[in-house]
This record gives structure tokens, C-alpha cells and sequence, in this order.
């Protein structure tokens, strides 16, 4: 889970983990909630919950999501060019040509950090010795990578995926948060290009 402080001091809680009671207790005192976002249709699961929890916050669905999930009232569904109150702080981009996957990457301006969740992955070398080798073996360690199932996903659309990754690179970040690996304070853009070099 991320959360941005928007400048007027509204939170924006991009893919929400499980709400405990202490998390909830620890994200009042940062600000007010007032935007839930699913970025892709696997990082849901908690959304509910926050909704719940935060029943004035506007709750953002990925492409599909709607139908997928039922349950949750959605106030929007993600459409890259939307124009919404976060919009001048955070842009957001689509990584598309899987056939896995879909994703939406969000870029804060101010700190100029992109928010990634699943295209870029890193197994943490303190993890069990057979996870990392399923890490290797995908492609995501000893360094960030992009997992080899999704590269193998974009076979039939190379041209849309290699267009959507050079779109991303077109925003001026220095730092990258990510949902399965360590965030990078700096050099991120090269990281990405790295990681990206296969399409690109």
C-alpha cells in the first residue's frame, strides 16, 4: 500500500493492504481519506474494507474490476486523460499489451516518484532460500525485474506494450514504489529502462 499527502492534506491509498485497527489509528493521524484506488484487478482484496471503513472516500476500479468484483459501490473506473481533484498532483499512465494484466502507474509530481505494483518485482534476499530461487527463476532476482510470465503475456501485442512502457518513460521520475520489492530513492528511470530494455 501507498499513501500520498495531497497538498490540501487529503490522503490518496493506492491498492489498501488489511485494515487493522492500529493502521486505520496510524493513517487518521497523516490526514483525511478521500481516494481508494485499485490499480489492476488482483490488488483488491482490501478495498472493501477501507471503503467501509471510509464511506465518504471515492473508490477508484481498474479496467473490469466492476464486474469482478461485487460488493463494493465504485465511483469510477480508471480512464488514462481523466480529470479528477488528485489530477494535478498525480498523473497516471496504463502498462497495457499483456494478456495477464493491465496496469495503472500513478507519477507524484512533487516528490517525482512512480508507483508501480506488479510489472516490476524483487525478491528480498532475506526471503526463504526456494522462494528466491523462484525468483530467479522468474527473472525478479538478485535485482528488479519484470516477471517472465508477463514478458511471455505480451507476445501477441509487443507494439502496444513497447508504446504504453515508452509512454511511462516519458515522465520525469527519480524514485519508484513498488508492491513486491524494496523502493528506489534514486536512479529509478534507469532501473525502469533496465528492467524494460526487452520491448524497448
Amino acid at each position: 500500500m501507498t499513501i500520498l499527502k495531497l497538498n490540501n492534506g487529503d490522503l490518496f491509498v493506492h491498492s489498501p493492504v488489511k485494515l487493522t485497527e492500529k493502521l486505520k489509528s496510524e493513517i487518521d493521524k497523516i490526514g483525511k481519506v478521500k481516494y481508494l484506488v485499485s490499480p489492476n484487478h488482483l490488488h483488491h482484496l482490501y478495498l472493501g474494507d477501507f471503503s467501509k471503513s471510509y464511506p465518504k472516500a471515492r473508490v477508484y476500479a481498474s479496467p473490469g474490476l466492476k464486474k469482478k468484483v461485487k460488493g463494493i459501490k465504485f465511483d469510477a473506473e480508471l480512464e488514462e486523460g481523466m480529470s479528477e481533484p488528485w489530477s494535478d498532483e498525480v498523473e497516471m499512465k496504463f502498462f497495457v499489451g499483456s494478456l495477464i494484466i493491465d496496469e495503472a502507474l500513478f507519477f507524484h509530481k512533487k516528490s517525482r516518484t512512480l508507483i508501480t505494483t506488479d510489472m516490476i518485482q524483487c525478491y528480498s534476499k532475506d526471503a526463504p532460500f526456494f522462494t528466491r530461487i523462484a525468483g530467479w527463476i522468474n527473472g525478479c532476482y538478485p535485482e528488479h525485474g519484470v516477471p517472465r510470465d508477463l514478458c511471455l503475456s505480451t507476445i501477441f501485442k509487443r507494439k502496444q506494450c513497447r508504446k504504453s512502457v515508452k509512454n511511462i518513460l516519458r515522465w520525469d521520475f527519480e524514485k519508484v514504489i513498488f508492491s513486491h520489492a524494496e523502493d528506489i530513492k534514486s536512479g529509478g528511470k534507469e532501473m525502469f529502462k533496465k528492467c524494460f530494455a526487452w520491448i524497448l
